[in-house]
């Protein structure tokens, strides 16, 4: 049963300092959108804080309980987790601002949340915010394969296969990296074990987007390299890239638009009216 699941470690290990988020969900329900949603806006409010390192989305295919399943996790350097937020533990789904706070009072304190803060925080004066650095993509602004690439140490502890989808946030290619995510797991159900969307930000350089797959800790192969290719990829060539990679023998079917849609749907009907609104911006690139 997924809601019954271990709490088993899965969290990618970053360098000292950092911390990495995990979330759990069901496959079925559209929990899965919901997760991505919580993903982007978690990395979103984040952009620029580097002590977030990754979120790694965790679908869970077995029989679920009546409640199913719905956990956020963080990791750190060390491997220690905390859970955040279990949907059977606290009676229904997390609202984002009440996540950015648990996530903001771990890694960094001093952030300030603007409307997503507590009244408390709210009421202090508000922190000078720091002006975002421009970045020059004029210049050579490619990364070199090693420094984009997931290493093989640090995927040890992440459910493989693993697609990991590395985007500059200078460029703001969050929404286009969780839109590829989510097509490539809608896809691929049963193969990918987990998806992980890392930010590259400042001092690197800007322009990287990057999507690559690890089958074992050992093994990690390049699917697209936009400094490569030029271009971002088009969906169907991307999943057949994955889909040649993961099962050379196998077809996979294209899930249904209809019941994206109704899955969107049903996630916005139970959010309140601020996150629904987000959340609507959001399912709209889906």
């Amino acid at each position: 049963m997924c809601g019954q699941e271990p709490l088993e470690s899965t969290g990618i290990n970053v360098s000292s300092g950092n911390y990495h988020l995990d979330i759990e969900y069901c496959t079925r329900s559209g929990r899965g959108l919901r997760g991505y949603w919580i993903a982007q806006e978690l990395l979103t409010t984040f952009s620029s804080e580097s002590k977030l390192a990754a979120v790694t989305l965790i679908p869970r295919r077995s029989t679920c309980s009546p409640t199913g399943v719905f956990r956020v996790r963080i990791v750190d350097d060390a491997g220690a987790s905390s859970l955040l937020w279990d949907r059977n533990e606290h009676g229904g789904f997390p609202e984002a601002k009440d996540l950015k706070q648990l996530v903001r009072d771990i890694i960094n304190p001093e952030i300030y949340l603007g409307h997503s803060d507590t009244a408390t925080k709210q009421a202090e004066k508000q922190k000078k915010v720091d002006v975002e650095e421009v970045i020059d993509l004029s210049k050579d602004v490619a990364l070199r394969v090693e420094e984009k690439l997931p290493q093989a140490a640090d995927m040890q502890n992440v459910p493989l296969p693993n697609v990991a989808i590395t985007y500059c946030t200078g460029c703001r290619w969050l929404l286009r990296a969780a839109y590829y995510a989510q097509e490539l797991t809608a896809t691929f159900d049963e193969e990918i074990h987990s998806l992980t969307l890392i930010p590259s930000r400042p001092p690197r350089k800007g322009g990287a987007f990057l999507v690559s797959a690890t089958q074992s800790p050992m093994t990690t192969s390049i699917l697209w390299d936009r400094a490569v290719e030029g271009q971002f990829p088009d969906t169907t060539e991307l999943k057949e890239r994955l889909g040649a990679l993961l099962n050379p023998q196998g077809q996979h079917d294209e899930p249904e638009n209809k019941q994206t849609e109704l899955m969107a749907s049903v996630i916005l009907d139970d959010m309140d009216d601020e996150d629904a609104e987000e959340a609507r911006k959001y399912f709209g690139v889906l």
